[in-house]
């Protein structure tokens, strides 16, 4: 449903009114009867004869599709003066007059599906609609869409987030920039820290409804090389955290700490305590650390592992799981001698990494 429709308008030959630009008009389309304001979009009226695009919007939703043709009524005396054709049943609010708005216009009307596609990704770059409902705005034929994606994507007009997500280049650009000007301020503002949170990035960048849409637009950041995840923070790839000797001392401590937890890691935040929100930081910005030199793997939100008992764990499931062994959660528990949460985000870490698949109540090597 929508309040708006853009539409070619054309005025009858023997109207006795011509439709002035802000007027009030009965409209009829399909079954429904309702008032709507015509607005042209390059003149100030239409006199008997003629034709141009204009936007309806109307005191009530309608929901319409492209292609649907409508008639409409002057406001009093209720007499037919025309009709026309619905060239977008879901627009959004135009000013008149523009060029850019009047060449949409025309695209809508007569562009190719190519070209109606792409001017349908660029209309709402913020919305990251998705390729059934641009299927539906923009009046496409839901066979060939697909084709026509592969085709923009070639030719580096739009970039695929998802299968389903596309954001067209200006937009992905766009983004890029901002979240390279975002990262900037940050690193520049906090030397130590290892980047700001993913949650606080992605909030930054869009609402509610298009985050799983950023979220898909980090991943591909990530594979560019253009960015660093890294525990729940996100950096510029070019960018390391300073460490200061307060940090350095941490490091350190916690190294050893981990390295002496063997395969039973305590939970993190049982791990050195802060007592301060200078010394989270500082923890935090240690862990980062030791997870950037390798030393540290970062299972999930509950537990790190030193690097050293994470191989000698991968070894012990591969020795298990020689010959296409099913390995069993608690088999791999009992064999490392510690609880069944931390075998659980071990086995997680493996399915994540691509090491290992589930089988049944266990897992064998992928």
């Amino acid at each position: 449903p929508a309040l708006m429709l853009d539409v070619r308008l054309e005025v009858l030959e023997d109207s006795p009114f011509a439709v002035k630009s802000g007027s009030w008009v009965h409209l009829y389309l399909g079954a429904r009867e309702l008032l709507a304001k015509v607005v042209l979009m390059d003149e100030n009226d239409l006199s008997a004869g003629r034709s141009g695009f204009a936007q309806l919007r109307l005191m009530e939703p309608v929901t319409a599709k492209v292609g649907d043709r409508f008639v409409i009524r002057f406001y009093s005396p209720v007499l037919t003066i025309g009709g026309g054709q619905v060239l977008d049943a879901a627009p959004l609010k135009h000013r008149r007059h523009k060029p850019k708005v009047l060449e949409q216009f025309e695209t809508k009307e007569s562009g190719s599906p190519l070209e109606r596609l792409e001017l349908a990704i660029m209309e709402r770059p913020e919305s990251f609609p998705s390729l059934s409902e641009l299927v539906i705005r923009a009046g496409l034929d839901p066979v060939r869409v697909r084709n026509d994606v592969n085709l923009l994507a070639q030719k580096g007009l739009v970039v695929p987030l998802t299968k389903d997500i596309l954001i067209h280049r200006k937009e992905f650009d766009r983004l890029k920039a901002r979240i390279k000007s975002l990262l900037d301020d940050w690193h520049a503002k906090k030397p130590f820290s290892p980047g700001m949170s993913i949650e606080e990035l992605r909030g930054r960048l869009a609402s509610g409804t298009g985050q799983s849409a950023i979220d898909a637009l980090f991943s591909l950041l990530e594979k560019e090389k253009f960015i660093v995840r890294e525990q729940a923070n996100i950096r510029l790839s070019g960018f390391k955290p300073q460490v200061n000797e307060a940090e350095n001392e941490m490091i350190d401590k916690l190294d050893r700490i981990y390295q002496n937890f063997g395969h039973s890691p305590q939970v993190t935040s049982t791990v050195e305590p802060p007592k301060t929100a200078d010394e989270g930081r500082r923890r935090n910005a240690a862990l980062a650390a030791l997870v950037r030199r390798g030393q540290l793997m970062r299972l999930d939100e509950a537990y790190y592992i030193h690097k050293s008992h994470y191989d000698q764990a991968w070894q012990k499931f591969k020795e298990m799981a020689e010959g296409g062994s099913v390995v069993i959660t608690s088999q791999f528990r009992d064999a490392l001698d510690t609880s069944r949460r931390v075998a659980v985000s071990l086995l997680e870490h493996f399915d994540k990494a691509g090491l290992t698949k589930p089988m049944g109540e266990g897992r064998t090597l992928r």
